[in-house]
C-alpha cells in the first residue's frame, strides 16, 4: 500500500516567524562591524553574541515550522522540542567546536539532528536518528579535509608560478584550471555522497530508513551533475538539484526490522517542472531583494516533499 507525503508550508507564516530574527541578525552583524572598526571590543563581543542568539532562534523557528507542515497519509508530524533545550544544545556545541578547533563539529551536527528527530511525533511511530558522530568525522576528514589539502599541495608543487604571480602560458593555465575543476568536482561528489548516506539513516517505527546504492555509481552520478553545473556557470544547477534529490529518494529503502519487508521511496516530480519552479522562485527572490524568499522557500519545499511517496 502506497503512502504519500504532503507539505503545506505557508510562505506568509514562515515570513512572520523569522522576519524579526532576520532583522535582528542583520542589525547585530552591522553593529559588530562598526564597533570593531571603532575598537569597541566589548560592544563587538556583545553584538556577536546577540547575532548568534538571533540565528539560533531563526533556525529553531524554521525547522519547527518545516516539520509541522508535513503529513504522511493525512497524519501530521508534530514537533514538540523547546527552544530552551535547543539553545543549551547550541551553546554547548558552539563552545566545544571552538575549543576543539572544529573537531567537535561532527558531534554537534549529530546532536542537532537528533534533537529535531527525537522531538518529532507521528501517530504510533517512534522516530530516531541512527547516524554516529564518529563516522561523520571520518567522512569529513577522509573525503574532504585531506583531499582538499592534497589537491592544494599538488597544485602548489606542480604550478608554483601561479602563486608567485608569474605569467603562465595558455596551455599551462588550461591544464591548471582543468585539474582544479576536476579535483573540486570529485572531492565535492565523494564528500556529498558519504554525508548524504550518513544523513539518510533513521528509524521510523519498526522500520529503518537507509540508502541502498553502490558508492561508485552514486559518486559518478554526482560528479556528472556537479561538472555540468560548473561548465554551464550554474544554469544546470536547477536541473542538478532535482536530479540529485530524485536519485537519493529513489535509492532509499524502508526495511522492517521484524519482518524484513522492504518498501521503496519514489520521487514523482518531473525535471522540467522542477527546473521551472526553482528558476522562477530564484528570480523572484532576487528582484525583490530577498523579500520574497520565504514564499519561494515554501513553494519549493512543498513541491519536493509532496512528490515523495512510499511504495512497495
Amino acid at each position: 500500500m502506497k503512502q504519500t507525503f504532503k507539505s503545506e508550508l505557508v510562505g506568509v507564516e514562515l515570513f512572520k516567524r523569522v522576519i524579526l530574527y532576520v532583522v535582528a541578525y542583520i542589525v547585530c552583524i552591522s553593529s559588530a562591524v562598526y564597533m570593531a572598526g571603532n575598537e569597541n571590543f566589548a560592544g563587538y563581543f556583545l553584538t556577536l553574541v546577540l547575532a548568534v542568539f538571533s540565528a539560533m532562534m531563526m533556525m529553531y523557528q524554521i525547522y519547527s515550522l518545516l516539520i509541522n507542515s508535513v503529513s504522511l497519509n493525512n497524519e501530521k508530524f508534530e514537533f514538540i522540542g523547546t527552544f530552551r533545550k535547543f539553545f543549551t544544545l547550541c551553546v554547548k556545541g558552539l563552545l566545544l567546536s571552538i575549543i576543539t578547533l572544529g573537531i567537535y563539529g561532527a558531534w554537534f551536527e549529530r546532536n542537532l539532528i537528533s534533537f529535531f528527530t527525537d522531538n518529532t511525533q507521528y501517530p504510533n511511530k517512534v522516530i530516531t536518528f541512527r547516524g554516529k558522530a564518529g563516522k561523520l568525522f571520518k567522512y569529513m576528514l577522509l573525503s574532504f579535509v585531506l583531499p582538499v589539502i592534497a589537491l592544494g599541495v599538488f597544485l602548489g608543487l606542480g604550478f608554483p608560478n601561479v602563486f608567485l604571480g608569474t605569467d603562465l602560458g595558455a596551455k599551462t593555465l588550461i591544464l591548471f584550471l582543468a585539474i582544479y575543476i576536476i579535483g573540486v568536482c570529485v572531492i565535492t561528489a565523494v564528500y556529498s555522497f558519504y554525508v548524504y548516506k550518513w544523513y539518510i539513516n533513521f528509524t521510523f517505527g519498526e522500520s529503518v530508513l537507509g540508502l541502498d546504492v553502490k558508492s561508485t555509481n552514486a559518486i559518478l552520478f554526482l560528479c556528472t551533475e556537479i561538472f555540468l553545473t560548473v561548465i554551464t556557470l550554474g544554469i544546470y544547477g536547477f536541473v542538478a538539484y532535482v536530479h540529485i534529490f530524485k536519485y537519493f529518494v529513489n535509492n532509499s529503502r524502508l526495511t522492517n526490522e521484524t519482518t524484513g519487508e522492504v518498501e521503496k521511496l519514489n520521487f514523482l516530480g518531473r525535471t522540467g517542472e522542477g527546473f521551472k519552479l526553482l528558476f522562477i522562485q530564484t528570480i523572484l527572490s532576487i528582484i525583490t531583494i530577498g523579500i520574497y524568499l520565504p514564499w519561494a522557500y515554501a513553494n519549493i519545499y512543498n513541491w519536493f516533499i509532496s512528490n515523495v511517496e512510499i511504495g512497495e
